[in-house]
Order: C-alpha cells, then structure tokens, then sequence
C-alpha cells in the first residue's frame, strides 16, 4: 500500500522519551488501521487486536523499545536530550519568567544576607578577641557533635571521652575567668556552652549557664535539665517560660487547647504531662514526643493511632488525638490519650509491693494476652512491652485492672545498645535509664542480633520477661526461681517457651498464649 507521507515523518521523528514513543506508536497504528481498512481488512484487523488495552504490536514495539534503550547508551541518551529539548522549547516562556524570579529573589537575599552581616560584624566588633575565639571553639566542638539547636535527649550521651571532657572544662574556665561585665548580653554563647556541659553530666554548671542566658532557648534547656535531675515541678515552670517567650518553638503541644497539671514522667521517646482539656474539662495525658529517638516514623505511630482509637478495648489505653504543634512543618508530634486515675506502673507497683503471687500473676497475664491478641488482631505490634508500659491498680476488693501504653513507640535499637555500653560510666541519665530497661526486655530480633523480622513473636518475649520479672523480679531466672514456682507450674512451661531466643520456638500469637 502507498502509505501517507506525514505517518512515514511521525514515524521517524519522535523526539520525546520512551513512554511518549509508545503512546505516539498507538497512533500511529490507528492510522495505519484505518488506512488499510478499505484495501487489506485482516492486516486492519490484526493492527487493531487488542491486548488488555493495548495494541499486540505497539505492545512489542515497547517491549523491543525498552529493550534497545537498556542495551543502548547512546540511544538512551539521544532520547533524554531531544525530550529535554523538546520540553524547553513548550516552557520557554516559563522558564524565562522563572529565571528572572530567582533573580530578583537573589538580589533580596543578597541584601538580606548584607544587612545580617553588618550585625554580625556589629555584634563582633563589640567583643574582644578572647570572646570571639572562645566562642569560634565552641562552634567547632558542636559541629563535631552534630547536635544544633536546644537540648535534646540523646545530647546528654555523647562526651564521654576523658580528652574531650577536659576540654569541655578548659572552655568553661576560660569563660568563668572573664570580667563579670563580659559574662552577660551573650545568650547563644551561654546556651552553646552550657549545651557543653549537659554532654559531658555536668547538670548544675549547665544549669547556671542556662538561667544566666535568660531567653527562651535557656529556659528551655533548663526544662531539659531539670528533666534529667528528676525535678518535674521545676522542668515545668521552666518549659513554660520557654512556651512563653517563643511558643511556634518551644511549645509541646497546642498550649490553648490542653493546659498542663504536672509532668507525669519522661523518658528516651518523650515526655508525659497530667493536663486539662480546655474544651471538654476532662483530664487527659499528652505525650511531647521526640520524633529522632524512635524506630518508626511519626506518620506509622499516627495511624497506629487511630487505629487503636477504633479498638476500644478496656486493657489498652485510649489514644484521644494525635497532631503536630506545626502541622504545616511537621514540628513537634504529639499524642493525648485517656488518664487512667489513682494507677501506676507495674514497675511502681513491684517496687512497692514486692513480687507477685502465681494467682496475681495469672490474672496480670491473662489480661496481658487478651489486650495484645486484640492488638495482633489489628495488625499492631507494641514493640517494648516492658514493667514500665503497664499502668495497674487493684480496687478495695482485690480485682485488678490493667491498661498496656506506648504502643509503637519503641526506641531506636542502635540507641538501647549504645545506653548499654555508656552504662559502666556511672552516668544516669534519662534516655540511659530509660533504654536500659527497654533493653531487659527486647528480643533479640529487634537489637540486632538475630535476623529475623520483628513481629507478633518480639511481642510474646517482652511479655513473658515482664511476667517473670512480676514473679521473681528478674528477667532472667534461674533454676531456683523456676523449682519454687514449681516445674509442673502452667506458667513454667509457658514463660520458658516465651523467651526463647530463637523465635520459632516461642508462641507465635498471642491467642496461642
């Protein structure tokens, strides 16, 4: 057949990339198709036959096409110019208007970064050579940490090195031996330098230097602080005052809509705080959450969330909202769950009591297993079932009640390791602390040291070290513990399967528990 001139030209001028080749080729043979139809009808037909949508041979055109390009480097790069061309010459006129946009926004910048620099050169000229160098030091000490901006759990972990912390010190001295009058005015070098001090445990000289800079980035160290000291009454007031001064910075939540009591606790993922609901006039818990000392993203533990929000089941906590401070930045993630009145940890509890009887601890299991089968249920897995995320209390008559918190919301395990390996320094801090229990109970799976996935099995081995810590207040027991629970004891064999390092050996779902 005498084909059209202007389908042969389509056919050797496609100048756009492979996905925009394929679909000129379907076309292409539309054309042809309907070209053929008078003369050659079955050659038409055949042109047309459709595959899942799709031409048969404009399939084996993209087919032998990809093929080409993944062999042809040449071609793959003809292709990419001519469509890069080919994109120009439609935006032209975009481009140009897009160019002289950057130019005007450059030339505002430039003034901008002009006129700081003439307060910076201000701000310099006004200190003498010895301030200047001081502080020149300390910028160089925290770019070697990585740790910009206000005090953070994971700061109070990082200088150990008997080196590194006598410099640290010889910073301070030199600070300390300036005239009284040169000490004061500066408050980033007093926060820089007492963020020094909170790296190496020295609390109380942070302390100081953080009151001494007044602003709200001081006081809110000083919340830090004061967190790792264990003085929540303290940590709050200073909070506020950061909340106060710069609220888009330091606020831990929507400060109008909930109003804080008292801190409950903190730990290496966030912070737990007693409010009131400005708007319902119920009590509630919001946890500040620190979204770098987490395993999973804010974004998994939100829906989560809502998820659990759905469940409703009376062992597990209620989640009641779930939000950022700046939602638009994706700043400060939060969490308001139900307050359980007049209960406190198992942990608490132990600690208080001692350990508990086989009854109680059946009844401790029982509830355990029903609210973590719910969960599975769901397809959400705790990941750091611990003393510490069970909230208890038992009424006048003995019954118990449990609630299981902070699911999701496991550490990071390079963080729990690593609390591990500071901890024969004799140094407890608060993420310390707090990842060294975490550590207790993990199972090997989620540290690392096994390859396997985590899943519903991580779960049973946190549950069944928590139950033998509730029996003998260890994780670990030894024959002795299991010889006076009795060897025939349902909860021998149970909590001996539970920990099993090796997870195939362990219960693989909670309704099997």
């Amino acid at each position: 057949p005498k084909f059209d001139q202007s389908l042969l030209d389509q056919a050797t001028t496609w100048q756009q990339c492979n996905t925009d080749l394929i679909e000129q080729a379907h076309q292409t043979i539309a054309i042809t198709a309907q070209e053929l139809q008078t003369d050659y009808p079955h050659l038409a037909q055949l042109l047309s036959q459709q595959d899942a949508g799709s031409s048969l041979l404009v399939t084996l055109f993209g087919y032998f096409l990809n093929q080409a390009i993944s062999d042809d480097e040449d071609l793959r790069d003809e292709l990419n110019f001519k469509y890069l061309r080919q994109l120009w010459k439609g935006h032209k006129t975009e481009f140009a208007a897009l160019q002289q946009i950057l130019v005007d926004l450059g030339a505002d910048l430039a003034a901008a970064f002009s006129a700081l620099a003439t307060h910076l050169d201000t701000r310099f000229d006004n200190l003498d050579t010895g301030i200047a160098t001081l502080y020149a030091e300390i910028q160089e000490q925290f770019a070697r940490l990585h740790q910009p901006g206000p005090v953070t759990p994971s700061l109070t972990q990082i200088i150990h090195d008997p080196q590194e912390r006598q410099l640290v010190r010889q910073l301070l001295q030199r600070f300390r031996a300036l005239p009284a009058s040169k000490q004061t005015g500066l408050p980033e070098l007093l926060n820089q330098l007492g963020k020094l001090q909170v790296a190496t445990g020295e609390l109380q000289e942070a302390k100081q230097l953080f009151e001494e800079a007044n602003d709200a980035e001081g006081h809110y160290n000083s919340y830090r602080v004061a967190l790792e000291e264990q003085n929540l009454d303290t940590a709050l007031a200073a909070l506020l005052q950061a909340a106060k001064a710069d609220p888009q910075h330091f606020a831990p939540f929507p400060l109008h809509k909930y109003t804080p009591e008292r801190i409950l606790g903190a730990g290496g993922f966030g912070v737990a705080f007693l409010c009131q609901h400005n708007y319902t006039q119920h009590k509630v818990v919001v946890k500040s959450l620190h979204p770098e000392s987490l395993a999973r993203t804010v974004t998994d533990i939100f829906k989560e969330g809502t998820t659990l929000k759905n469940l409703k089941h009376p062992s597990i906590i209620q989640v009641e909202d779930t939000d950022y401070v700046d939602a638009d930045h994706h700043h400060q993630p939060y969490l308001a769950i139900e307050y359980f009145a007049d209960s406190q940890s198992l942990s608490s509890y132990l600690a208080t009591h001692g350990k508990l009887s086989a009854t109680d601890a059946l009844i401790i299991a029982q509830l355990m297993a029903e609210a973590l089968a719910a969960a599975h249920q769901a397809n959400i897995l705790h990941r750091d079932i611990k003393p510490d995320n069970i909230l208890v209390k038992r009424d006048n008559a003995g019954s118990w009640q449990l609630k299981l918190i902070d699911f999701g919301l496991a550490a990071q395990h390079q963080l729990v390791k690593q609390s591990i390996l500071l901890a024969s320094s004799r140094r407890k801090t608060l993420l310390g602390v707090s990842l060294g229990g975490t550590y207790d109970y993990a199972a090997p799976e989620q540290l690392g040291s096994r390859s396997e996935d985590i899943g519903p099995y991580s779960d049973v081995y946190g549950y069944g070290k928590t139950l033998c810590f509730a029996l003998f207040q260890m994780t670990t027991p030894t024959l002795t513990e299991w010889q006076q629970l009795g060897f025939d004891h349902p909860l021998t064999t149970l909590l001996n399967r539970c920990i099993h390092e090796d997870p195939t050996q362990r219960p693989q779902t909670f309704s099997e528990v």
